[in-house]
């Protein structure tokens, strides 16, 4: 009798059987990770198209987000390949094909053949080629199994066929295609019998084939429908236990693979600090384009015998081997000196001291940047005792031994320093002191970055050398973009590219960078091109944009009160005390900060002090005037004064920040209390102190000799003439101070234009002329002393009236 003739289902599925059987034959086993400085892991997720958009939202927004950033901890870099958009439109059916499983290969060599593979499955079974839409090249090379959906091809390629243990299965319940729209429903649901049958044994035969733990299952629902984007998109909710299921199995499986594998290895990394030098530099210098002139000369001024001199005017009878790039921020100066740094260690024509500040929280430390210079340059020195304390190295310090480096060694030496208008000393007076710019030794050269807009760290270099970073081309534009959608194996059409690349925004690499990555997270790929020419090319309208969205999308409605605290803050704010400022009568759960922070990643740096834990603040200025220009901040200044006043435990930050808020809220009446009664703001600096009482004094003139008959004098009565703090002052009697804001004056020989007086709307001369104490309020007696102003408040003959509300 004959054998019974087989389904569709069945060929298929026997297909994948001998391929699974000849693939157990060969014995194949996934290569241990060579263990290397930083490494990357590469997420590949497949699904069908359309019914899992809120699913792909989530990864990108929230889970890949929390992975990366774990995984840095542990010097990996994720990339998510997420095809749901990137494959150019014009593409063929043998192009979208060959993009998908080429990508899919590359993670799979790159993982000893157990790629991190990520499939989500619902009730579609998938698009299902033609074998005529695909090449004989494509047919061979993967094995292509006739009647095999696309999805499915990924999954027995990445997963299947070896039983790939790092390959994770959320199969979302069928139950939600009942609860979509009819309109919808198609998009939730295998419409053929083929595929209605294909996709069930799909899924039986994964839970059979994988471990238990590879395998979830979770619900959701509906949540309407979604069209600001101008495409309708149905919106499902509840996907928690999705989102987190995905984390869990991945971080899991990330560790087995290369934390265990790597972790002697790590625990040999001494020097902590020189890794984030090294992974920054090597990071930065992979953007660097359009550059190639520049990075040319800067290598022929740090190579050559004879001091270059670069500048356009003539050359100076002492020449310079101190270098400054400058330009304005986001023109790409970290980069150039990364890749300049590569080039001189690729060479080895040269010793290269590098520091990038803002690389890690101490690098923006200028005792740890002289801590780290000193050490290198000693490293060469016999005599232990060389080594130079931080605090104690001053220019001549370095001179002697940078040239005592040379001499020892016979070698050139180049110290590249970036960013050093990012130290924590640029408010200081001695800023950049100790950096030489000559008297060394001809081997050696200084290469140094700045912003063109920090004017104090501009003054102090202007002693060297000066070039100024240009706007970008238009090929380097291009090119920047082309890299920046590679790493996330997407790309743009040539339409969209050129609108991209087109507008005026995108001669700045900050906007650039910012415009693409806003394009990235976009998930519309029908609309994407008219979302790129509502990219506005003013980077303050973009970062409102961006901002927008977020907000939009926050589902802890707290993104907009976050970036306003840290726009309010003239310092910056450590996160302890933003999860303060944020939560109600607690500190914010830390799970929900943690979500805040990495949605603003992109936005923020660490500013480091010593002693004191590192400040979250913005990468650019820009951003402090695209919040300054969309909202309102008054309400934030009163809340972090209200911090500062009553829940700060630091007296130092106190002084520094609570006047500021004070003021800038408009809350004169209790600024003055504390300037006048508070012990803390004895550590104001006097010159500070009057300029903040000048800002609510009355303007009004008065006269700088004897008052006229409108005017009247300031009296303190002789019960208060002895008293202490009465305005503020700190060992001094009212008579001998200020009486605006309490710094001694001295007695002997008065100034008359020191005398305090009162303009005619605030003199009582009008209602009669009985003198009232300044001080008490009370009716002055015979005995009095007429109050005085101090030189820092009496460079203006003003009324000494203070407006406060």
């Amino acid at each position: 009798m004959a054998a019974p003739m087989k389904t569709d289902e069945e060929k298929c599925w026997s297909a994948v059987d001998e391929l699974c059987s000849r693939y157990s034959k060969l014995n194949t086993a996934a290569a241990v990770p060579e263990a290397r400085d930083w490494q990357v892991v590469r997420v590949f997720v497949s699904s069908t198209f359309s019914d899992f958009h809120s699913e792909r939202e989530i990864l990108v927004k929230k889970v890949f987000p929390e992975l990366k950033e774990w995984c840095q901890q542990h010097k990996l870099c994720v990339i998510e390949c997420d095809l749901r958009w990137g494959v150019p439109r014009d593409s063929t059916t043998a192009d979208v094909i060959s993009i998908c499983l080429d990508e899919l290969t590359r993670c799979k060599n790159e993982s000893g053949d157990q790629p991190f593979f990520l499939t989500l499955l619902g009730g579609r079974y998938g698009w299902i080629p033609n074998l005529s839409d695909l090449s004989d090249e494509i047919i061979q090379n993967f094995n292509w199994i006739e009647n095999l959906s696309i999805t499915h091809m990924e999954i027995q390629y990445g997963a299947y066929v070896n039983r790939n243990p790092n390959s994770f299965f959320a199969i979302r319940n069928d139950s939600v295609a009942d609860q979509v729209p009819d309109r919808f429903r198609s998009q939730f649901a295998a419409q053929t019998e083929f595929g209605q049958s294909m996709i069930k044994l799909l899924k039986k035969n994964i839970r059979s084939h994988f471990a238990s733990d590879q395998v979830t299952d979770y619900t959701c629902s509906f949540d309407g429908v979604e069209s600001s984007t101008g495409v309708e998109k149905v919106k499902l909710k509840d996907l928690e236990d999705f989102g987190v299921a995905v984390i869990n199995f991945f971080k899991e499986s990330i560790t087995k693979r290369y934390l265990q594998t790597n972790s002697s290895e790590s625990e040999q990394c001494t020097d902590i600090e020189l890794e984030y030098h090294k992974n920054y530099r090597s990071l930065k210098s992979q953007f660097t384009l359009g550059r190639d002139e520049m990075v040319k000369t800067l290598l022929d001024f740090v190579t050559s015998e004879e001091i270059m001199w670069l500048n356009e005017s003539d050359e100076p009878a002492k020449q310079q081997q101190a270098l400054l790039v400058c330009g304005e921020p986001g023109m790409g100066k970290s980069s150039l000196l990364s890749l300049l740094t590569e080039e001189l260690l690729k060479n080895d024509r040269s010793d290269v001291f590098y520091h990038y500040t803002g690389c890690s929280a101490k690098s923006l430390q200028y005792l740890n940047l002289l801590d780290r210079l000193s050490s290198f340059l000693s490293a060469h020195n016999d005599d232990a005792s060389a080594k130079t304390s931080s605090a104690a190295i001053d220019k001549n310090n370095l001179i002697s031994l940078m040239n005592a480096y040379t001499e020892k060694t016979g070698r050139n030496l180049v110290i590249i320093l970036d960013a050093l208008d990012q130290l924590s000393s640029r408010h200081r007076s001695d800023h950049l002191d100790w950096l030489p710019h000559d008297g060394l030794n001809p081997r050696v050269r200084i290469v140094a970055s700045s912003s063109s807009t920090n004017l104090p760290t501009m003054a102090r270099l202007d002693h060297g050398q000066v070039i100024r970073l240009q706007i970008l081309d238009a090929a380097t534009r291009r090119a920047i973009a082309q890299n920046f959608f590679k790493q996330y194996n997407k790309s743009l059409d040539a339409d969209q590219a050129g609108i991209l690349t087109s507008c005026e925004g995108a001669e700045n690499p900050f906007w650039l960078r910012l415009a693409c990555e806003e394009i990235r997270v976009f998930g519309v790929f029908e609309t994407l091109t008219d979302k790129i020419r509502q990219l506005s090319s003013d980077i303050t309208e973009l970062i409102n944009q961006i901002f927008a969205r977020l907000i939009a999308e926050d589902d802890t409605g707290l993104i907009q009160k976050t970036l306003c605290l840290i726009h309010c803050s003239q310092l910056g704010l450590k996160e302890t005390e933003l999860q303060l400022l944020l939560g109600d009568s607690e500190p914010l759960a830390a799970l929900t900060w943690a979500k805040i922070r990495r949605h603003l990643k992109t936005f923020l740096r660490r500013v480091s002090v010593p002693n004191v834990e590192e400040k979250l603040h913005f990468v650019h200025a820009t951003i402090d005037r695209a919040i300054e220009a969309s909202w309102e901040c008054g309400e934030y200044h009163r809340l972090l004064a209200d911090y500062y006043e009553h829940r700060c435990p630091d007296d130092g930050v106190v002084s520094d920040e609570l006047p500021e808020q004070l003021m800038k809220s408009n809350q004169t009446a209790r600024l003055l209390a504390f300037l006048r009664s508070d012990q803390r703001s004895t550590g104001i600096n006097k010159i500070l102190k009057s300029r903040y009482i000048q800002a609510f004094r009355c303007n009004r003139m008065v006269s700088r000799g004897e008052p006229n008959r409108f005017e009247d004098r300031v009296y303190i009565c002789v019960f208060c003439e002895n008293r202490m703090r009465v305005f503020g002052q700190d060992v001094t009697p009212a008579k001998t101070s200020c009486v605006l804001c309490g710094t001694h004056v001295s007695p002997h020989n008065p100034r008359p234009e020191q005398e305090a007086k009162l303009c005619h709307v605030h003199s009582r001369k009008p209602t009669g002329t009985q003198k009232f104490c300044v001080a008490c309020g009370k009716f002055c007696h015979q005995k009095f002393t007429v109050g005085r102003v101090c030189n820092w408040c009496s460079g203006r003959p003003v009324c000494v009236h203070l407006e406060t509300k």
